[in-house]
């Protein structure tokens, strides 16, 4: 027996040889849709932040080597605490050192801080390291 005209099972059929989607898969599509693209512009960002942290810490270790050689051929290093800038080649970084001494007569710490930015939250990378004073003798027998 043929659906009657106007009954509910007429009105959701379709006929024959009909294309489409109904409502709900249209729906059902957008939604997975719109939760992949949140998910891959999450992971975008998260990979953008990670270059970036990267990029900071590969320039800071190459300035951090440039500020501990300038140190290293300080005739008059002293002890104490030290700042300074990169001039125009890196305006926005700037580096702190804080010398002092050790054991060793010859030898100094030295622990660097390289920053970028500033206000909330700067990057900042630490460094610690050992520098033997100009013109100092070479310690023999490893005794202080």
């Amino acid at each position: 027996m043929p659906p009657r005209v106007g009954s509910r099972s007429s009105r959701l059929a379709r006929p024959a040889g009909a294309a489409g989607f109904t409502l709900l898969e249209v729906l059902v599509a957008t939604v997975l849709l719109a939760t992949v693209i949140v998910g891959a512009l999450a992971v975008f960002s998260a990979a953008l932040r990670s270059a970036q942290v990267a990029d900071f810490e590969t320039a800071a270790a190459g300035l951090a080597g440039q500020v501990v050689a300038q140190l290293r051929a300080d005739p008059e290093l002293g002890f104490g605490s030290l700042d300074g800038d990169f001039g125009t080649d890196r305006p926005d970084y700037h580096w702190t050192a804080e010398v002092s001494p050790t054991e060793w007569k010859s030898l100094v710490s030295v622990r660097l801080e390289i920053t970028r930015g500033a206000g909330n939250g700067p990057d900042r990378a630490r460094f610690d390291t050992f520098i033997l004073r100009p013109g100092a003798p070479a310690a023999s027998g490893g005794t202080p």
